[in-house]
């Protein structure tokens, strides 16, 4: 005889006796009157009887019949409902929780179900067999309930637990901020975040701009002991403190701490300012909690002063902290960017703070939740000038940037474009050729660009080529797909004609959410023009000795969505 947890013995009524029976972690009761007889019902009543004391009704399958004739014979039943039925549907059997049945649950006897005179739509036990009757048929009742699973398998923080009344499984109910079977994924995203602030002399011109970037941050997370807790460190030659985790409780005064922030001079030594963050990171007196996530938001141009030892103390960091590097400046060295961060997904232009924002949620929540959804649909067109001064090397950066775009295979989804001015303004190749074509394909195909040798294909003109043709609707085959994010990188020198037209159509692009980059081999370029033209000193990219700088864009081509309501989740 099996005595069934405290909770259950308080549910069940006196008329049960409180006597159950345990078979494979189920356990199992008849239904009885106050006199001890078993009571007889319809299936639907027995159903709601089991079910108005917190049970379900006795569900056995075909591996568990040898037990239940046993069962049956003992307690001197003949037969008793089971939870089937095809009421709804005649021939389609179903369980008490709308799943249907399988061949290899069913029991029935030979010949049956047969639904004899249309009229029976409810299962019985029937020796070790099933059978199907009318479902008016007045039964004796077993009741069943999964064990009390917990006693030994509590739900984690704060979660509601119940057993299930199918099977041998708890369930639990989570709280506003946790996931998972037994709410141990904590899935609203919180942190010691520290920003990382260049104040020296190359970045004087961009301090409003990256306070602006720090504050669109702040002002979305919840700040507290339970959720963010912010710290700041500004640095040039010296590395200083603006503030640590003990500081502000709040966006208000985090705000006002930003914005006193004054411009710097003097060298650029990042490894100084990452000397500091590992201090206040991991130190027992600047607020940091020991089991928070650590995540770090570095904002400068990539272009230290003590470049090789910033690597070596960027190594250090990553093994306890995620490190995201965001590049800003009127020159930004990518290259170090993606080497001082975690990885390549981890290096941003400051254009994309969309994209760092919801990046820090995804890491910053437990692995597996599913608040924030990757993205990586990306359409690139390759705008390539032919025209002859150095048109060798830049034929090399154009089987570089082909190169690296074909690496990423199926991790994401990339579709690549070619025009260039050979003659006149004209695909080498489409976006919908491209889909199905080998990095070979690829190459062959773009290395049979010629020299514009009469320079009829002024820049702007092949940049209005691909506003016009390239990026319009997704029933032309040669255009984007409608959510993809959509890129035209250059390949120039920047000694354009009439740079006023090319800057008027690179912010005609801009305005349709195509973004537009330049990808440059040799200092002998036009540095002027690309700072005109550009939306960003970031948005220039040089890989001469240095072809790990295109892995910047990985960051585009894979970026993370996050759900609005990531920090407003309704207790259950």
């Amino acid at each position: 005889m099996f005595f069934f947890t405290q909770l259950v013995l308080l549910t069940i009524t006196a008329e049960l006796h409180a006597v159950w029976r345990e078979y494979k972690s189920m356990n199992y009761t008849i239904i009885r009157g106050s006199g001890g007889a078993p009571m007889q019902m319809s299936w639907k009543d027995a159903r709601d009887e089991c079910d108005k004391k917190g049970f379900a009704l006795f569900s056995p399958k075909r591996d568990m019949m040898d037990w239940v004739y046993l069962f049956m014979h003992r307690n001197g039943l003949s037969t008793t409902w089971i939870g089937v039925n095809d009421r709804s549907v005649e021939g389609r059997w179903e369980w008490l929780d709308g799943s249907y049945l399988t061949s290899s649950q069913a029991a029935w006897r030979a010949g049956e179900p047969n639904d004899h005179e249309s009229n029976e739509d409810c299962g019985v036990t029937y020796g070790k067999d099933w059978n199907d009757v009318d479902c008016e048929t007045k039964l004796s009742v077993v009741c069943q309930i999964g064990r009390d699973n917990c006693v030994n398998i509590p739900c984690d923080n704060g979660g509601i637990c119940s057993n299930s009344i199918y099977d041998d499984n708890l369930q639990c109910r989570c709280n506003d901020r946790y996931e998972g079977n037994t709410c141990e994924k904590d899935c609203k995203p919180s942190a010691d975040l520290l920003f990382i602030l260049d104040t020296s002399g190359s970045a004087e011109d961009f301090l409003d701009t990256i306070k602006h970037f720090i504050t669109n941050i702040i002002t979305r997370i919840p700040i507290g002991s339970n959720d963010f807790k912010v710290a700041c460190i500004t640095y040039n030659n010296d590395a200083h403190v603006i503030f640590d985790f003990s500081k502000h409780e709040n966006f208000s005064s985090l705000t006002s701490a930003i914005q006193t922030i004054v411009r710097g001079k003097g060298p650029t030594y990042t490894v100084n300012a990452l000397r500091k963050a590992r201090e206040i990171l991991f130190g027992t007196s600047s607020g940091s909690r020991p089991n928070a996530n650590k995540h770090i938001i570095l904002l400068y141009d990539g272009l230290s002063t003590d470049r090789n030892s910033v690597y070596d103390e960027a190594k250090l960091l990553q093994r306890r902290t995620m490190l995201t590097a965001v590049g800003i400046g009127n020159s930004v060295g990518h290259s170090e960017l993606v080497n001082i961060a975690s990885d390549e997904d981890h290096a941003f232009t400051y254009l994309h703070k969309e994209d760092v924002y919801n990046r820090l949620l995804k890491d910053t929540a437990d692995y597996g939740c599913t608040d924030c959804v990757l993205y990586s649909d990306v359409d690139i067109i390759i705008v390539f000038d032919a025209q002859v001064d150095e048109f060798i090397e830049r034929r090399e950066a154009l089987g570089h940037v082909i190169n690296y775009l074909s690496s990423f295979g199926s991790t994401a989804n990339i579709s690549i474009g070619l025009v260039t001015n050979s003659t006149n303004p004209n695909y080498i190749f489409t976006m919908d050729w491209s889909k199905y074509k080998s990095k070979d394909d690829l190459m062959k195909v773009a290395f049979r660009v010629d020299r514009d040798s009469n320079d009829n294909g002024a820049m702007h003109r092949l940049l209005r080529f691909v506003e016009q043709n390239c990026f319009l609707s997704s029933t032309n085959s040669t255009c984007s797909a409608f959510e993809a994010r959509k890129i035209v990188l250059m390949i120039t020198n920047g000694k354009w004609s009439n740079v006023a037209k090319v800057k008027d159509t690179v912010a005609s692009l801009h305005a349709d959410n195509i973004e537009v980059y330049s990808v440059v081999t040799s200092s002998n370029i036009s540095l002027k023009s690309f700072q005109t033209v550009l939306f960003s000193g970031s948005n220039l990219i040089y890989i001469k000795e240095q072809n790990d700088a295109l892995k910047v864009l990985s960051s585009m081509m894979k970026r993370y969505k996050c759900s609005d309501d990531i920090f407003r989740k309704i207790n259950l």
